[in-house]
């Protein structure tokens, strides 16, 4: 039977950084300069620490002794892997863990940079096939458009619900459409200008001429400004669908769309499409 008389009791009495006085229940190593001899398999061993009281570890293979010790807080301290995955020395700044295949083998290192960011890269670089299990993107499939977020939140890639990406044309968040009358000879203010700094960018709009009258007009880059678009409409319905691509007629900025007609008559001019941007 085991002696547990009082002076053997195991207890411990000795929280982190006080003295380990009485008889503290600690896991204690032997202090060795060099690697301890081996044992046979099944044999028991002791833990293998540093003269300074640092745990020691080996290779798998016994090989390239690393310590594994803590700062003054407590706090366990990585120490650099002495090579990479392809043999080379790595940087300054990345710590490794290394690790090993199921089978023993394929010795692999789990890399962090200077800030404990995990490095991931892909096994296939593009356009090469897909063998084996390579870090591929990952999409939201949803039917619905996603939720609105804030300026500078991450979001998450769309894709139908057949996985394939969904990418809109032209600007996220157009302006509401706009439908003026013209009817005078001369200017009429389709769109005032937007404020300082910013500018009209239109995509696509629609005109046409009800009156019993042909009628020139023409859009431009404020009053009496650049021609960006003309067009003859035939009298009692004459007309014109314009498009301006998804990225849109930018005006100068801080000025207003412009159109002017040849002569009096009844124009019905859609802004369907625009945004207003620097």
């Amino acid at each position: 039977m085991a002696d547990i008389t009082p002076d053997k009791n195991v207890e411990g009495k000795a929280p982190h950084d006080s003295p380990a006085d009485g008889n503290p229940v600690m896991m204690g190593g032997r202090a060795e300069s060099t690697s301890p001899a081996a044992v046979a398999d099944g044999d028991a061993s002791y833990l293998f620490v540093s003269p300074e009281g640092a745990l020691v570890v080996a290779g798998h293979d016994g090989t390239n002794p690393q310590l594994i010790t803590t700062d003054a807080s407590g706090n366990l301290i990585a120490v650099l892997a002495n090579e990479g995955v392809d043999g080379a020395a790595h940087g300054a700044s990345q710590i490794g863990l290394r690790v090993l295949g199921t089978d023993g083998s394929n010795d692999q290192h789990i890399i962090v940079d200077g800030n404990g960011r995990l490095q991931i890269t892909g096994a296939m670089a593009h356009g090469a096939a897909v063998l084996g299990n390579p870090v591929l993107i990952g999409l939201s499939a949803t039917q619905d458009e996603p939720a609105v977020v804030d300026d500078g939140d991450a979001v998450r890639a769309w894709a139908d619900l057949f996985g394939r990406q969904v990418v809109l044309l032209g600007h996220s968040d157009p302006e509401p459409p706009v439908n003026v009358n013209a009817t005078t000879s001369g200017n009429t203010t389709v769109i005032a200008a937007p404020g300082a700094g910013v500018s009209l960018h239109i995509c696509k709009a629609s005109i046409h001429n009800s009156d019993n009258s042909v009628v020139t007009a023409r859009f431009e880059d404020g009053t009496g400004g650049t021609i960006r678009w003309r067009a003859e409409l035939a009298s009692s319905g004459g007309g014109s669908l314009i498009d301006f691509g998804s990225r849109g007629w930018k005006l100068t900025a801080n000025t207003l769309l412009n159109v002017n007609l040849s002569g009096a008559g009844n124009v019905e001019i859609n802004i369907t499409d625009y945004y207003i941007a620097a």
